[in-house]
This record gives C-alpha cells, sequence and structure tokens, in this order.
C-alpha cells in the first residue's frame, strides 16, 4: 500500500512546481515514509552497510538527490512532454528505485574505503618501488597483465589473474597469501564487485591501468548472460570453486592463465 495520499502527492507537486523558490517539504515527507523503512531493510541486508550507522546519510542524500531532479527527471520530464506526471503509484515507484540504486552507492562507496583502508588484511606490509624492478621484468609484467586482460578466458579466470597480479604489485605477498587474500575478500562478492575493486587497485598502478577499450571488453564479458538468463557480472565469485574449495579452484585458475600466457608470449611461465 502506497504510504501517502493523493492529496499529499497534489501539495507536493504544488511546493515543487510553482512555488518560487521551490519547496520541497512534502516530498521529503513522502519520501521518508517510503523509503526509510526500505533503507533500514536495504542496509540490513548488505554486508558493507549492517550494523552501521547509514541509513540516516542514505535517506538524506537521496531526499536531496530526488530534490534536484525530481522535477526534470519525472514530475515534467521532456519525452512527455513537459506535461505533470500526477500519477502518484509511479512516483512511489520511482523513489524506491533511487533510493536502492543510493543505497548501492553507498555500498561500494563502503566497500572500496574499507578496502583501501585496511589494505585487504592488516598485516600485508607495503610493496617496493615497482620501479625499481629490472626493465626487462617490468616490461614483461606490464606485456603479460595487458595480454591477459583480453584473454579469451572466461571473466573469473582472467579477473583471478588480474586481481592476484595487482596484490602481487602493490603488496609485499607472494602468491600463497594472495590466493588467501583473494579467498578472504571476493569469494562472496559477485564479478561486478570484484570488477569494481580491481579497478580500485589498478588507480594506484599507473603502469597497470587498463584502457578504456580493455575496461569495456571487460564488461562486455561481465554482462553476458548464463544459461539461467542471469548477468555473468552477477555471479558470486565462490560459486566457481566447485567442490574443491576457493584455494584449489584460484591456484587452478593462476596456473592456467600462466600456461597460456608463456604460450602467447614466448616466455617461460611462472610457477
Amino acid at each position: 500500500m502506497r504510504p501517502f495520499t493523493n492529496e499529499e502527492y497534489q501539495i507536493m507537486i504544488v511546493e515543487l512546481t510553482e512555488k518560487e523558490p521551490a519547496s520541497f517539504d512534502m516530498m521529503c515527507v513522502i519520501v521518508e515514509r517510503t523509503l526509510k523503512p526500505l533503507i533500514r531493510k536495504w542496509c540490513y541486508e548488505s554486508e558493507d552497510l549492517r550494523n552501521r550507522q547509514y541509513e540516516d546519510d542514505i535517506l538524506q542524500d537521496t531526499q536531496i538527490r530526488l530534490f534536484k531532479t525530481c522535477v526534470t527527471h519525472f514530475l515534467k520530464r521532456k519525452d512527455r512532454q513537459y506535461v505533470i506526471n500526477d500519477n502518484p503509484d509511479d512516483f512511489c515507484s520511482w523513489i524506491k528505485t533511487v533510493g536502492r540504486n543510493m543505497t548501492r552507492d553507498k555500498a561500494k562507496e563502503v566497500r572500496q574505503q574499507n578496502f583501501h583502508t585496511t589494505k585487504l588484511s592488516p598485516d600485508i606490509p607495503a610493496a617496493d618501488d615497482f620501479s625499481k624492478i629490472e626493465d626487462d621484468t617490468r616490461e614483461m609484467m606490464i606485456k603479460a597483465f595487458h595480454a591477459a586482460v583480453r584473454a579469451p578466458k572466461n571473466p573469473h579466470i582472467v579477473l583471478t589473474w588480474i586481481m592476484q597480479s595487482a596484490l602481487s604489485v602493490s603488496y609485499d605477498v607472494n602468491r600463497i597469501k594472495a590466493t588467501q587474500i583473494m579467498e578472504d575478500t571476493v569469494s562472496d562478492r559477485t564479478l561486478f564487485e570484484m570488477w569494481e575493486m580491481i579497478l580500485g587497485m589498478l588507480r594506484e598502478l599507473p603502469a597497470f591501468r587498463t584502457t578504456q577499450e580493455e575496461n569495456d571488453h571487460i564488461m562486455t564479458k561481465l554482462e553476458m548472460k548464463t544459461a539461467d538468463h542471469q548477468k555473468v557480472g552477477d555471479t558470486v565469485f565462490r560459486e566457481y570453486y566447485g567442490n574443491r574449495g576457493g584455494k584449489a579452484a584460484i591456484s587452478d585458475w593462476i596456473y592456467r592463465m600462466n600456461r597460456w600466457l608463456g604460450e602467447q608470449m614466448n616466455y617461460e611461465p611462472f610457477d
């Protein structure tokens, strides 16, 4: 049942479109009634927002976003010839969509902040400067990285190799430690979320930053549909483990990618 009346909706329209300056008092009332319980539910369902005091921030940010966009993006849209949309049910659905998106954006923001603040694990020391690596080795690593991004492998295998490489360059960890970090950090993330985390790491590694074309290539793969008509990117990483567990699966994917890269680039594969 819609948590506001037709009369309240009409008052909101007048406040937003006829008052000078525009008032959004009734809009805030409507949005709070509609979204507050939903945002609480969405925060509880989110691993990143659960048990944290983000609900009020998300609600206030959503109210501000709606005040800025309500008239142009909903009430008097260009594709409706600027005729006011006086359907309160449509408005109810629209603000729920906006609120849901704002909650997701906040979860991503918090996740990235936590990811960089904790550096994935509190006992990971900073790596030596990448520029100190010998020129030939550094050049080979960069070429291998960009070749891997375009490898004709399943996206979860490609992302696994890219993330382990980023960890190895960013932090002073060996493959075993990097595998453990990945299992702990991304097992319950979707591939979309994993890719976002990788991009966050790559921003700190200029030599390994992907081009827009490479980003589009990865996103095209993640947007592909599975047999269940679900986007590949919406698949949780651990679903690819099978019965062998995370460490064994990750190690196998890294090994296969290294063998493929060795064949493509004519160098001895990494152990």
